[in-house]
Order: structure tokens, then C-alpha cells, then sequence
């Protein structure tokens, strides 16, 4: 006997109506319904259209000449042993194959999470739609079902709108990108060529790009950072209308004094993740003209515009930044990026 959550499922690749790929509502709101599949199958006949129930159908659109009557197309109708099948083959790629059985109230967010993924891969045909579909799962679980999902979408006929806030999720499933600001798509574009040639200050936040302060045309190769009240030397020809310097944070290097693109710095914050330490500096002698630096606590995103990101592997031996510490670091020219809208 199956229960809720395979009636669900079966439902999903059986009718294809918007209407039948729903979320699971709360568990308080669900009742558990016991009903073996071959129950639902007598409900949902197969073997006779109904006005009421979209078709499961692989159909072809006809050829329609003037003032000839719509033909039906042809359609394929599926059993129950070929939807079952079908639906137990996909709900092993995404691991709930052996849930089964249970009920939504059984379910954790993440199985849930990937039961609606499954509905929406069943239901959809020409064109799906994925709104952030690993929100709700751990790490490693997401690693896992983004590699077998690689295999799914390439099999699936159609176009898949896959919306995430994860560029490294994006670029793993993604041929194209459109990066979407206040409702707007500013820039579209090939993966790699948005990260290695962002052409927006949205690409290039999108892209990973945690130093994005305001920059203004100060000569050739030259831009001045109000944020920084510095000025920045750069290998590319510099855009009068330039709008937005950007610099990687693992770009940063130590420097030994004094240089071109060399900055006197005070560590103001560290926070530490697997690998790397993550460190705020703030620029000693940042110019007069463009304000005097923000106290820490008096308003932390001001606070936080004026102070450069900095990554330093803890992989690699090298000296990591503490709070308080005084240095020099110097900012790369061929690794700043200028974009002007």
C-alpha cells in the first residue's frame, strides 16, 4: 500500500495540469489519505479521456488548413506500470526513493524540497521552471543531486529557467545567465564570460565579487574609489563614463612598503570559514577630500563601503591577517575590473 506522498507523485507525471504541481501545505493541514495505487488508477482512468483531467499525452501540433476542422493529434497514453516506473527511476536520482511510503508529515524541508523538484521535472514538458530548488538541503546532500541533475536536465526535451542567488550552482547548470536588477535583465551572457568579463555592477555582485565600491574617471589608467579615498592604477584603459571599480577578494596580496597600487591598511574585522580567513581593511590614509572614515557601530554600511575584503587561504601557510594588525597590500592593475553601468 502507498501512501500520500506516492499518490503525489503519481499524480504529478499523470496529469499534467498547472494545477496538480503544488507544494505540500503545512503538515497540520494535511490529512493522511491511505489510498493504494491501483485506487488511483481506477480514479484517473487512462485508458479514457475525461473533460475534467488533462491527458498525459506526447502529442504533435496538426497541420490545419483554412476552414478545416481542429483534428485531435495523436497521443501516446501511458499505463500505470510505465508512469510508475517512471516516477520511482527519477525519485532515485534526487533520493527519496526510499520515502516512498511516507507521509508529508514524515518529511523533512529537504525531502519535501526535492518531492516538488520531482513534481516539477514530471510535469513539465517544453519548459520547466526551478525557483532555487536546493534552498532547503545541506551541503553535502547538494553536491550529490547537483551531480546526478547534471545527467537529468540534459535528457530533459526542453528549456529550463533555473532561478538561484549561487553563481557556482548557476555555472554547473546554466548555458546562459541573465543577471536581473530591480526587475530589469542588465546583462546576459555565456557563464565564464560573466565572471571573467562582468559588464555591470549587479555581474559583477552576481559573480562573487565581494569589492564593488563606486569609482570615478581619474586619468587613462587611473580611477579614483571615494568609498577608499584611494587612487587605483589599471592595466585596462579606463571608460570615461566608468560607474564601479571591482576586485576579487583572494586578489589582494601583502606587499613589503611603499609601490605602485600599495596601501597602507588596518585590520579591522577577521571571520574565519573552512579554509580561509575573511579580513576588513581599512585604508590609514585614505584622502581628506572624501570624508573621514566611519566609526565602527555609528553606521555599519558605510562602515563596511569603506573597508576592502580581503581573503587569505589557510591552506596555503601564509601569515594570516589578526584585528589590529597595521600592513601594507597591494591591489594587482590586471585584476581590476571597470564597468560602467
Amino acid at each position: 500500500m502507498k501512501k500520500f506522498l506516492a499518490t503525489l507523485l503519481l499524480a504529478a507525471v499523470m496529469l499534467t495540469g498547472a494545477s496538480f504541481c503544488v507544494e505540500y501545505e503545512p503538515a497540520a493541514a494535511l490529512e493522511p489519505v491511505v489510498t493504494p495505487v491501483h485506487a488511483v488508477a481506477e480514479q484517473v482512468n487512462l485508458t479514457e479521456k475525461r473533460a475534467d483531467i488533462p491527458q498525459p499525452v506526447v502529442s504533435k501540433p496538426p497541420v490545419v488548413q483554412p476552414e478545416e476542422p481542429m483534428e485531435e493529434p495523436d497521443a501516446v497514453t501511458l499505463t500505470q506500470e510505465e508512469i510508475d516506473l517512471i516516477v520511482r527511476r527519477v525519485a532515485r536520482i534526487v533520493k527519496i526513493g526510499m520515502f516512498m511510503d511516507r507521509y508529508p508529515s514524515e518529511l523533512s524541508g529537504g525531502m519535501r524540497q526535492r518531492a516538488a523538484l520531482l513534481r516539477t521535472y514530471l510535469c513539465s514538458e517544453g519548459a520547466a521552471l526551478l525557483d532555487e530548488p536546493f534552498s532547503a538541503l545541506d551541503s553535502h546532500l547538494k553536491g550529490v543531486l547537483e551531480q546526478n541533475l547534471v545527467s537529468l536536465f540534459d535528457a530533459f526535451e526542453g528549456t529550463i529557467l533555473y532561478v538561484s542567488h549561487d553563481i557556482d550552482e548557476s555555472l554547473r547548470f546554466c548555458d546562459r545567465i541573465a543577471v536581473v536588477d530591480a526587475s530589469r535583465i542588465v546583462e546576459m551572457d555565456a557563464g565564464h564570460e560573466l565572471v571573467n568579463r562582468p559588464q555591470s555592477v549587479a555581474g559583477l555582485k552576481l559573480s562573487g565579487c565581494k569589492n564593488a565600491p563606486a569609482a570615478v574617471y581619474a586619468g587613462p589608467h587611473a580611477v579614483h574609489v571615494p568609498p577608499w579615498g584611494i587612487d587605483v592604477h589599471t592595466a585596462q584603459e579606463v571608460p570615461r563614463d566608468v560607474k564601479c571599480l571591482g576586485l576579487r577578494a583572494f586578489y589582494v596580496e601583502r606587499a613589503e612598503g611603499p609601490g605602485e597600487n600599495c596601501y597602507r591598511v588596518r585590520v579591522d574585522r577577521v571571520s574565519d570559514a573552512r579554509f580561509e580567513r575573511m579580513a576588513l581593511l581599512g585604508f590609514l590614509d585614505r584622502d581628506d577630500a572624501d570624508g573621514a572614515a566611519v566609526p565602527f557601530g555609528a553606521n555599519e554600511m558605510s562602515y563596511l563601503h569603506q573597508h576592502m575584503f580581503w581573503r587569505v587561504s589557510m591552506r596555503t601557510g601564509e601569515m594570516l591577517p589578526e584585528v589590529g594588525e597595521e600592513l601594507w597590500v597591494r591591489i594587482p592593475p590586471d585584476k581590476v575590473y571597470l564597468v560602467s553601468r
